[in-house]
């Protein structure tokens, strides 16, 4: 409207020069021209691109149809008029509104008082609930705690209480050993161990209460199961029992209980050893073949009581291993080993067969004891030592180190040993009492005989014995040697010594006796030492017997004085002033080689004919021999070059005596 108002009021002034504005004052002709200067610039400073001047326009040519100075004139008082009539309608429209203020500001104030008065009210009860507030709110976080702790309390209920079905089945001892009984202890030992947690918490009193009542519960279990098992041992067999597993079980969870374990294993043994000395002495005496009536000789007595204890200790041992580990465990059907990881239970079950073994060991010690006490060869009693010596290598592959098995079997070897040794004496001083004489044909005496075929029986029973190493073996039956053999060999040595014989019986007489030594021990490869060292004793007495046969072939053939002559011979004085080298006397030798050689073998055989080697014969032979055509072809080279004529005083040659000698 004021835009119209200014744009019309704009347009009157400038649309007539003439026109005269209504006012009653005068101005000057220069204050009306600086008016109209200035009217005329506002008109011409009027931007027409403004949209309130273009909308001021466009309505200003709606309302004059004709643009003429009556119109002009009217315009403003029309416009004016419009203007009051406007303002009228707005200042009636304006009281109506100031009166409904008037109305809205007496309410405002109303409400401002009631608000104030509310507020009042409110401060009031606020402060009068300000306390409730609080403990509403320490109630509400009380609230909260039990909640939480209520929530926990059912946790912990749930987790570390047990319920009374599974008390009763821990310690009630009308509740069956079944796996419920199991599931039960294993929750009972997860609860203890869990209780470490509470007891590192801040009030520790909840799992030492709880640790505590686990324990009795635990204790009562264990107590229930020990009594079981011991019920249970005392019904088991041999055979196969629906229990067994159950058993198993209970004694891999008495495996934390080491004093009640042990006390049942002990309760095992002492049953398992009661049947076995039973069975032991019904196998002694009762049955269609009893020992001690079928077995004819100690050997066999002793041999058939050990096979018997090997055959129980086995079987024992079986029993055992079926108690203790499942035959076939079966992952899908939850039969795993129940044993701890640090238990040893291939020692344990070691242990408990020889425990279980021990009732018999007084009566078997007795009964070997007995078998040995006897009148035996020593070669029966070193064939019992190497018996009782594979049973003990065999049993000490599954029994412990100390069982009292291996140690009865280890006092009855040495009392083995000890008989063979005292046989052995026994023997050897009823010889040294009786010595004989050296026999006509030099031949090993009797005992010698009786020892070696000994001999041959004790190696047999040493090469079939496996509780000697190989490296050892040969050591260790040197000794047996030295005992059994050398003693004899040293008496045949004696006998030699005191017998009147000649040196060279006396030679053969020994070789004899240690080549017949030879012969046996040569049958077994563990005697290479004792055969080297017989057979330097042989040697010697060979190489005695080779010298004196070559002095007799010196004696026999004349040669003997020769060889002297040239021995004894100064190196000034000629061959021919020596008398074995005169013609005479070199026809002479000739004459005795000749007489000599046809039969220097056979005299030699006949003089050796008493030893029992022949290929040692014929060496001694062959041997003195090479000697004596050695020295038969000294004297030959020196007679050729010192005696003219040679070969008609000595016409045998070297080649000659070599084809009768039957030398290479």
């Amino acid at each position: 409207m004021a835009t119209i108002r200014g744009t019309e009021e704009a347009f009157l002034a400038g649309g007539d020069g003439a026109a005269k504005t209504p006012t009653s004052l005068s101005v000057s002709n220069s204050s009306r021209s600086n008016l109209l200067s200035l009217k005329l610039s506002e008109i011409l400073s009027t931007s027409y691109a403004d949209s309130s001047t273009r909308d001021a326009l466009q309505l200003l040519g709606e309302r004059i149809q004709e643009n003429t100075p009556e119109m002009r004139r009217q315009f403003r008082a029309n416009v004016e008029a419009e203007v009051i009539e406007a303002n009228g309608q707005v200042l009636e429209q304006f009281s109506k509104i100031a009166s409904q203020l008037e109305e809205v500001g007496s309410t405002i104030s109303n409400m401002n008082s009631i608000v104030d008065n509310l507020s009042e009210s409110v401060a009031k009860s606020r402060a009068q609930t300000k306390d409730l507030f609080i403990e509403e709110k320490k109630f509400s976080s009380m609230r909260d705690d039990i909640l939480m702790k209520q929530v926990i309390l059912e946790a912990v209920k749930a987790h570390f209480i047990m319920s009374d079905d599974e008390l009763e089945i821990l310690t009630s001892s009308s509740k069956p050993i079944d796996s419920a009984f199991f599931d039960a202890v294993d929750r009972t030992k997860k609860i203890f161990n869990d209780c470490q947690v509470l007891l590192s918490s801040d009030n520790p009193i909840l799992g030492v209460e709880i640790m505590d009542k686990v324990s009795k519960s635990l204790d009562q279990a264990f107590d229930k199961l020990y009594y079981w098992v011991q019920r249970e041992i005392r019904q088991l067999s041999v055979e196969e029992s629906p229990n067994r597993q159950l058993i198993r079980r209970s004694l891999g969870l008495l495996v934390e209980r080491p004093t009640l374990l042990q006390t049942c294993l002990d309760g095992l043994s002492e049953i398992r050893q009661k049947i076995v000395l039973h069975e032991f002495l019904e196998a002694l005496t009762e049955g269609n073949k009893p020992i001690e009536l079928a077995a004819y000789d100690p050997f066999r007595y002793v041999g058939d009581m050990l096979a018997w204890v090997h055959s129980e200790t086995v079987n024992e041992k079986e029993v055992l291993e079926m108690l203790f580990i499942a035959e076939e465990p079966n992952p899908a059907q939850g039969l795993e080993e129940p044993w701890a990881a640090d238990f040893d239970l291939k020692a344990e079950i070691g242990e408990l067969t020889d425990k279980n073994m021990q009732s018999i060991c007084k009566p078997l010690k007795a009964r070997v004891d007995q078998a040995l006490s006897g009148h035996i060869e020593s070669t029966l009693a070193y064939k019992i030592y190497n018996l009782i010596e594979f049973y003990h290598s065999t049993f000490s592959r599954f029994l412990p180190g100390n069982s009292m098995l291996l140690g009865t079997l280890k006092t009855l070897e040495s009392s083995s040993m000890n008989q063979f040794h005292r046989t052995l004496r026994e023997h050897l001083h009823l010889i040294q009492i009786t010595l004989p004489h050296v026999s006509p044909d030099l031949q090993p005496p009797q005992f010698l005989h009786e020892q070696l075929a000994q001999m041959k029986t004790l190696m047999s029973s040493f090469d079939t014995s496996f509780a000697v190493s190989h490296d050892s073996r040969e050591e260790e039956f040197n000794r047996i040697i030295e005992e059994a053999l050398e003693p004899y060999l040293t008496y045949c040595i004696t006998i030699a010594d005191h017998s009147s014989i000649s040196a060279a019986e006396k030679d053969m007489y020994l070789i004899n006796c240690f080549d017949a030594a030879k012969s046996v021990l040569q049958l077994f490869s563990f005697t290479k030492v004792k055969l080297e060292e017989f057979g330097k004793i042989v040697d010697n007495h060979t190489d005695s017997l080779v010298a004196i046969l070559h002095d007799t072939f010196l004696v026999d053939s004349k040669l003997k004085p020769v060889l002297t002559s040239l021995k004894e011979k100064a190196s000034n004085v000629p061959v021919r002033s020596l008398e074995p080298f005169q013609e005479n006397n070199i026809t002479q030798l000739s004459i005795a080689l000749d007489e000599f050689l046809p039969s220097a073998l056979m005299d030699a055989q006949t003089f050796l004919q008493r030893l029992s080697s022949p290929r040692l014969g014929n060496n001694i032979i062959q041997r003195a021999a090479q000697l004596f055509a050695g020295d038969f072809a000294s004297v030959e080279k020196v007679i050729l070059e010192n005696i003219e004529f040679a070969r008609s005083v000595f016409p045998r040659t070297l080649s000659e005596v070599k084809v009768l000698l039957v030398l290479d």
